[in-house]
């Protein structure tokens, strides 16, 4: 919130005025930076109830029947992506128009 707050502060100010955008992506950035620097400055132990929630490898969940439950998902987005492509739709699109074959 103190973040916020010191962008609000700038902006009314006219001390910084960026883009709205570039303005998130800074406080994204800040904020990952700040976890990150608190994690490894205070870590604490894991307790044995949250154990089965955390992964011994990261490759765990790679191994199991999610990945044949989401890969579905991701070829369709896959799929999804390319059908509504500017490339692919234009082709339809001008067919009646400016077909040359």
């Amino acid at each position: 919130m103190g973040l916020g707050l010191v962008t609000f502060y700038l902006d009314w100010n006219k001390i910084y005025r960026g883009d709205f955008m570039l303005m998130a992506f800074y406080l994204f950035v800040a904020c990952c930076v700040i976890m990150t620097v608190t994690t490894v400055a205070f870590p604490e132990a894991l307790k044995a109830e949250a154990r089965p929630l955390v992964w011994e490898d990261w490759r765990e969940p790679l191994r199991g029947e999610a990945v044949a439950a989401v890969w579905p998902t991701i070829d369709c987005s896959r799929f999804c992506c390319w059908w509504f492509s500017s490339s692919f739709t234009s082709f339809f699109a001008d067919q009646k128009t400016n077909y040359n074959p």
